[in-house]
């Protein structure tokens, strides 16, 4: 039963996040927790990524819109 309870959550939740990667708002989220943790722990690889992740959103809101 718990087996199966699991498994059950953990394809609902896979499928959320799947849907989540699909949405611009996510990677723009990200890339604010991003750069703004790299800021104040001074970390330029997080930094790096938050920008990173911006640019993907940037380009997957360009791709939505046409």
């Amino acid at each position: 039963m718990v087996a199966f309870f699991c498994n059950f959550n953990k394809e609902k939740i896979m499928d959320w996040i799947k849907g989540r990667l699909k949405e611009p708002s996510s990677y723009g989220a990200a890339a604010v927790v991003g750069v703004g943790l790299g800021i104040l722990l001074t970390l330029p690889i997080l930094t790096w990524a938050g920008i990173i992740c911006a640019i993907f959103g940037l380009v997957l809101k360009e791709k939505s819109s046409e």
